[in-house]
């Protein structure tokens, strides 16, 4: 089955972004829809590199992995808060995992440091220490203790730090805890993907609320997806609009970074009222038109986007 994102946290986008530093921005790494969730695709041969080698193993198997990707004030299905782990493995029909998308509300982690001291654990590394655990899961770890699990997440995560060039983790400690780390650390060396990803191509909304992971950016991608392909008859009827929208889109975008009364204007006037607009679609969409509510639900939604 291979490696699943949770498909409905909101969160998706943070969570293959993740991915893609462990992988080092191998193009071979993909996503697309499953269903309701995004399957995790990793073509090609075993790269040389340990951490991008475990997660192509991990996605070219038979098991099946979820990965959960919480925002940080949630908790975990057994009520364990996410910020008190920050990540975490559950056996059952799935191994599923489960991951602080936001980074303790991006204050960050903090582990203890082979030289002592504390230092930070970024996302991609807790990920490598998370995917760790799942890879032992399956192949090597029946039978072994707590600790036994840890230690060895931590050899592959210290072999990951090397590799980015970050301190080394203490071997026998799994303590960790949001916080500042009292030894510097350089920054982690996040690599640009050389391809456009999971970008739903919504270049002025994006430009206008300024962060590509937000939840309307979120809503508006899944749109795209799923409205992308209907038709009158046998003709497209929003391909062709979409199609125009990425001509002109990223000219305007540009104009909306630099102009920061512009930005609040498209802000004001055209991003929240198009998220608006695609909630009342969907109620039209989702509410059966027998169902009795649905009069008022539309209602709430379109005085809802009047006033966004």
């Amino acid at each position: 089955m291979t490696i699943r994102i949770k498909g409905d946290l909101g969160t998706e986008k943070e969570i293959f972004d993740i991915l893609v530093q462990v992988a080092r921005c191998d193009p071979l790494l993909t996503t697309g829809r499953y269903y309701a969730d995004w399957k995790v695709n990793y073509a090609g041969s075993k790269p040389a590199a340990a951490a991008a080698a475990m997660l192509h193993d991990l996605c070219n198997n038979d098991w099946s992995i979820v990965i959960f990707g919480y925002p940080s004030d949630a908790n975990c299905p057994d009520g364990t808060p996410i910020i008190s782990i920050g990540g975490g493995t559950a056996v059952g029909r799935d191994i599923e995992l489960y991951f602080d998308a936001y980074d303790a509300f991006y204050q960050g982690y903090i582990v203890d440091g082979a030289q002592g001291g504390t230092i930070s654990i970024p996302p991609p590394v807790l990920m490598v220490h998370e995917l760790s655990h799942v890879y032992h899961t399956v192949h090597t770890m029946a039978g072994k203790t707590q600790m036994d699990e840890e230690i060895q997440a931590i050899v592959v995560e210290n072999a990951f730090r090397g590799q980015v060039g970050l301190p080394a983790r203490k071997s026998d400690s799994h303590w960790g805890a949001p916080g500042v780390p009292s030894r510097p650390s350089p920054p982690f060396p996040y690599c640009i993907a050389p391809y456009q990803g999971w970008n739903c191509g919504c270049h002025i909304a994006t430009a206008a609320i300024g962060a590509p992971s937000a939840r309307s950016i979120v809503e508006f991608q899944r749109a795209v997806k799923e409205f992308e392909t209907w038709t009158v008859g046998e003709t497209p009827l929003l391909r062709p609009l979409l199609d125009a929208y990425q001509l002109f889109g990223p000219l305007v975008a540009a104009d909306v970074r630099a102009d920061p009364v512009l930005r609040a204007d498209m802000l004001r006037d055209v991003v929240r009222p198009a998220h608006q607009l695609l909630r009342v679609v969907r109620v039209c969409l989702d509410t059966p038109p027998e169902d009795p509510r649905v009069a008022a639900e539309i209602a709430h939604a379109v005085t809802t986007y009047r006033v966004a």
